[in-house]
């Protein structure tokens, strides 16, 4: 029979990449991944949707089986290999923070909207699987890098907050979507910026959508992203991604 994409991928890491040694971490953001292999004969990558500037002699570009691609200018979710002589990897655009790649670190923090109560945060639980937020007391409500789970109990529906803090003064542009998952409660979406809201959705028609929505931020300004559940259960699972991209210039 054929190989498999992942034979192909396995052959084309072990014939091209792996005799170059161990990868070199060159990332200047967590929003990117950017192995170096050698003196620059390879390079992996992956990003936010970022904008880069590639370098070097003769640089090709593949994808995970070795299948060959445009010498890319942004940086997507899945990894491109480089190969060439001298090879380097230039974010160019304003500095991004994403929920999947900054997932539990800053300037992302994470909290329980509890009725009558406000918010409290969410601390870090481990378990079989991925680390998620959490608290013992609320489960099912968690945020996960990929995924939020609401919660309704006795005094009503707890929201999952996703906050953002900004480190820097200056205009951001948010670009985020919600989607519930097949068979599950629709939530509500609400960004809030300093408690004011800025937008607000459903899943109840499927994925919500916030593309391009700009703020001006001072430091130490806070946007929200509050998802509270709709239906009677509480307990939605929404797959999410936000992306926010500044101080723009």
């Amino acid at each position: 029979g054929q190989i498999k994409p992942a034979g192909r991928a396995f052959r084309f890491l072990q014939e091209r990449i792996l005799p170059l040694g161990r990868p070199v971490e060159r990332s200047l953001t967590r929003s990117a991944r950017i192995m170096t292999y050698g003196t620059g004969q390879a390079v992996v990558a992956w990003g936010a949707d970022l904008p880069v500037r590639i370098s070097g002699e003769d640089v090709q570009a593949f994808d995970a089986t070795g299948s060959p691609l445009p010498v890319p200018d942004r940086l997507q979710d899945a990894p491109v290999i480089l190969l060439g002589t001298g090879i380097a990897v230039e974010i160019t655009g304003p500095p991004v923070a994403d929920s999947l790649f900054s997932f539990d670190q800053p300037p992302f923090s994470y909290f329980a909207l509890r009725p009558g109560t406000g918010l409290t945060p969410l601390e870090q639980r481990d378990w079989d699987w991925a680390t998620f937020r959490g608290a013992p007391d609320l489960s099912p409500l968690s945020i996960t890098a990929s995924w939020i789970t609401t919660a309704r109990f006795a005094e009503g529906p707890f929201a999952a907050v996703e906050r953002f803090t900004a480190v820097d003064p200056g205009r951001y542009r948010i670009d985020a979507w919600w989607e519930s998952a097949d068979a599950k409660e629709p939530v509500e979406v609400t960004i809030l910026h300093g408690g004011a809201t800025v937008l607000q959705g459903t899943t109840v028609a499927g994925r919500f959508a916030a593309g391009a929505v700009e703020v001006t931020l001072n430091g130490g300004d806070t946007l929200d992203f509050q998802v509270s559940p709709l239906g009677p259960g509480g307990d939605g699972a929404t797959r999410r991604r936000i992306r926010i991209e500044g101080p723009l210039p």
